[in-house]
């Protein structure tokens, strides 16, 4: 890594926020709301937010909202210093071997990383509509549909897509650096990204017993469409449950946190399930003949509590219950390999134990 330069940035907010309930027939309610911004570095916004809940009947309600926001790059986005760095991975000089055969010479490039003091907020707008049932007492189940675009996201072009001969007009031969190859990686806005699913919730009281109360949760994510774009104006991508060299990681289709509850007295105790569905593995490299799936990941914890009195609370658990071992992956993305670190743990089965103490 090249020494950088010192920087510095400030900026200045101020902001006005105004919300109001509506009863506009029985059984139908109106939320309107609204948020103004002004940044003195990248401008004003207005964002309105309405949403309308309507009750059909005690055990069902209809709900739906549309929504604008508005995210203002961090200060660390527009004033990182700017450096030069070498890639993780080889990479052919697509300038001076165009053909991008696999007889041109392979090495590792710089990339040049650091803040970009022109970007410009990013903007979103998101639709959802849903449905809430309780069919008796203790049963709650939930269904929302919803759909997010964002323009004009602010994120960083990977290593692998500056070097793929697709864009070599971020491409240079840095005087500074020896006259080596380097690629422009810094911050930048790089169009939309659109993606749009289901959010699932159930929720069950379990009758009392005499051993303590039992609860059940289960909130999911089933994700229908996850597409990006590299730059505004371009093509759109998709990672929706594959590992794609446009994009450094996978989303995954489905994932839940599954959660058992029990109480009785000042005992509590807790099992909980998390997991990600599997994808198509990143498959380049040595790997790219194959077409491996990466399995999906499931770990279970649990852990019990004591309320010693009104303000200690002792509590004693086991993370990664049954001991699971993380998806083999042959991404070459991070230094880790095997695996990925980003969506799984490989410490394995561990012991905890905490007080939580209130004033």
């Amino acid at each position: 890594m090249l020494q950088s330069l010192n920087t510095k940035g400030s900026r200045s907010v101020s902001a006005l926020f105004a919300e109001a309930d509506i009863p506009i027939i029985k059984h139908l309610d109106g939320k309107v709301a609204a948020r103004f911004d002004h940044y003195n570095d990248v401008g004003n916004s207005f964002s309105p937010q309405f949403s309308l809940r309507y009750e059909l009947s005690p055990q069902v309600l209809l709900r739906t909202s549309a929504s604008t926001g508005f995210r203002a790059p961090a200060l660390l986005d527009m004033y990182q210093p700017n450096q030069s760095q070498l890639t993780g991975d080889y990479y052919i000089d697509p300038l001076s071997c165009p053909s991008m055969a696999d007889s041109c010479p392979s090495q590792q490039r710089y990339i040049k990383v650091g803040g970009n003091t022109k970007l410009q907020p990013e903007k979103s707008s998101s639709l959802s509509m849903g449905i809430v049932l309780e069919p008796v007492k203790n049963i709650t189940a939930s269904a929302d549909l919803w759909w997010v675009m964002v323009k004009h996201q602010v994120n960083t072009l990977s290593e692998a897509v500056l070097f793929d001969g697709s864009h070599n007009s971020l491409l240079y031969y840095d005087a500074s650096n020896g006259g080596n190859l380097t690629g422009t990686a810094i911050t930048q806005n790089m169009g939309n990204t659109s993606s749009s699913g289901v959010d699932l919730d159930f929720r069950w009281a379990f009758p009392k017993t005499a051993i303590g109360d039992f609860s059940a949760e289960l909130s999911g994510t089933y994700l229908a469409k996850s597409v990006y774009q590299l730059e505004e104006g371009g093509n759109y991508y998709t990672n929706l449950g594959q590992y794609v060299a446009t994009q450094t990681q996978p989303t995954f289709r489905w994932q839940h946190n599954l959660t058992l509850n029990w109480h009785r007295g000042s005992w509590s105790g807790l099992l909980s399930q998390n997991y990600k569905s599997g994808y198509t593995d990143q498959n380049s490299g040595a790997f790219a003949s194959t077409n491996h799936m990466v399995k999906p990941y499931s770990t279970w914890n649990m852990s019990g509590s004591y309320e010693l009195n009104k303000h200690l609370t002792l509590t004693a658990g086991v993370r990664n219950l049954f001991d699971q071992l993380p998806p083999w992956s042959n991404q070459q993305y991070l230094f880790q390999g095997n695996y990925d670190a980003r969506f799984a743990d490989q410490v394995g089965r561990a012991y905890f134990a905490k007080f939580n103490y209130k004033m």
